[in-house]
């Protein structure tokens, strides 16, 4: 009986590791970017990541390497100098509008190679 309860505890915490190490959770207000594998989009293109926008998927770690992209809205700074109105009235102006990135898969595709350039230039820098 003893060791039937040491089997279990072992594959308890077995079973945990392996969830832990090899499930991806997708946040809110994030995208996960899990590139390595070659994977089918809708259209039938063969890619080397998989995007997920939500929910979670089983990664192995190492054939598999997962980013995590923020979705959440982001101040700009927008500034304009030496403008002039209609009347010739000259203006500085100074905004800060908020943006978010789309979620949907088609509309991904600028964010995420943007995404890619600055995680490429910062390994390399």
């Amino acid at each position: 009986m003893a060791g039937v309860l040491v089997l279990a505890g072992v594959g308890a915490v077995l079973s945990y590791c392996f969830l832990r190490s090899f499930l991806c959770i997708c946040k809110p207000n994030e995208v996960l970017v899990i590139s390595g594998r070659k994977s089918k989009t809708a259209d039938g293109q063969d890619v080397g990541y998989r995007v997920l926008a939500g929910g979670r998927a089983i990664c192995i770690p190492i054939l598999e390497t997962v980013e995590r992209m923020s979705v959440s809205t982001m101040p700009v700074q927008v500034e304009i100098k030496n403008a002039y109105a209609k009347g010739g009235t000259p203006l500085d102006i100074q905004r800060s509008p908020t943006s978010k990135f789309p979620v949907t898969r088609t509309l991904l595709v600028m964010p995420l190679s943007v995404f890619w350039a600055a995680s490429v230039k910062k390994s390399f820098a």
